[in-house]
């Protein structure tokens, strides 16, 4: 029990078991008997009140396993109890550095592309940013921005994983900014007559001096987005295709891949989010051209030539020996060889294969 003495609240002598009893607790996974100090880890890691303590030697296990399970795919790691999403920071210190390799690794084997004309492999993925570039690109590019709040907004989702890729996507291109559309930016000369793109000057000058210094500048190249023929035009020649719906049709070009690497994937610190959002791109928009010897690829197909006239599912399809149906999350083509219709893709997503069998649904398990 618990005696007063001058005000203070003291235990009584017999109750140290007790106290002792009060300053244990189990482990969630292992359930061994730990002091608190070493149960702390979970919430730690995850923020969550709603979770309860795990010893550290459980988390770890856990993370290196999450990651030694995945070959092709990215795992989001999330909390071992609540199973929100952790960000890459916070669980990358409960485990050895050879695992956040592996994943950092696994994250380029994604990106990866085969150039056509060099044979070279590559990986189109963005570098990590350090934080005082990464800070200072970030202010140029909130400068930029048509709608801030809206991009902010979405950003803030997406970085917690209750916004998908695909729709930061879509807010980039409607409220980011406007150069993100350029397959080639416009170009103008500074004072030191050379040219640079809109995003180098706003780096440089500022926002209060940039945009004087920008109007001011002379043409050196006009800016080109891609239209729906996959080539690139100025608007003076959208304008001179499309008519009166020109200015519309050049507002709605999609994102350049190359601008999305250069203005926004270094200013994201968490390989995974960063991933997911390139290849969120990549899938919508999969003409790119290799950055080694600038030849035209499809990377949904992973092919060294663009397919004029064709769609990625038809070329797919032709390839393909066998029926394959496309996974809705990725987009690879699947072959269901045995099983019931519920398919489970190795990008983690789940979808019913159509016209499946009711009588293979009955008696077997999943196929994968």
């Amino acid at each position: 029990s618990l005696g007063l003495v001058g005000g203070a609240t003291v235990a009584v002598k017999g109750d140290s078991e007790a106290l002792e009893a009060g300053r244990m607790g189990r482990c969630c996974v292992c359930l061994e008997k730990l002091p608190l100090s070493e149960l702390e880890a979970s919430s730690d890691v995850c923020g969550s009140k709603r979770c309860s303590g795990c010893c550290g030697a459980c988390l770890q296990q856990y993370f290196e396993s999450k990651v030694a399970s995945s070959q092709f795919s990215l795992p989001t790691i999330s909390c071992i109890q609540c199973r929100g999403r952790l960000p890459c920071s916070r669980w990358r210190e409960c485990v050895e550095e050879p695992t956040y390799q592996r994943y950092k690794d696994l994250a380029r084997r994604l990106l990866n592309v085969r150039c056509p004309a060099c044979d070279r492999m590559l990986s189109l993925a963005a570098e990590e940013p350090g934080t005082p570039q990464r800070e200072g690109a970030l202010e140029a590019f909130r400068q930029r921005c048509r709608d801030l709040k809206a991009v902010c907004d979405t950003w803030s989702g997406f970085k917690t994983g209750t916004v998908t890729a695909a729709r930061f996507v879509d807010v980039l291109a409607e409220s980011g900014p406007s150069d993100l559309l350029d397959s080639r930016p416009e170009r103008r000369i500074a004072d030191d007559g050379w040219h640079y793109a809109n995003r180098q000057f706003f780096q440089w000058y500022g926002q209060e001096r940039a945009q004087h210094e920008w109007d001011r500048a002379d043409v050196y190249s006009l800016a080109r987005r891609v239209a729906k023929d996959g080539d690139e035009y100025t608007l003076a020649e959208f304008r001179d295709w499309f008519g009166n719906s020109a200015q519309a049709r050049w507002a709605s070009a999609p994102i350049c891949a190359m601008r999305l690497a250069e203005d926004v994937l270094p200013l994201i610190d968490d390989v995974e989010r960063r991933t997911a959002l390139h290849l969120a791109q990549l899938r919508r928009y999969p003409k790119i051209w290799t950055p080694c010897c600038h030849m035209e690829y499809c990377f949904k197909c992973q092919v060294g030539s663009w397919h004029d006239g064709r769609t990625c599912e038809q070329v797919l399809e032709r390839e393909a020996a066998v029926e394959v149906q496309f996974c809705e999350g990725c987009g690879v083509p699947t072959q269901r060889t045995e099983g019931c219709s519920h398919m489970i893709c190795l990008c983690g997503a789940s979808w019913t294969w159509e016209g499946g069998d009711d009588e293979d649904d009955q008696d077997s398990d999943w196929d994968f």
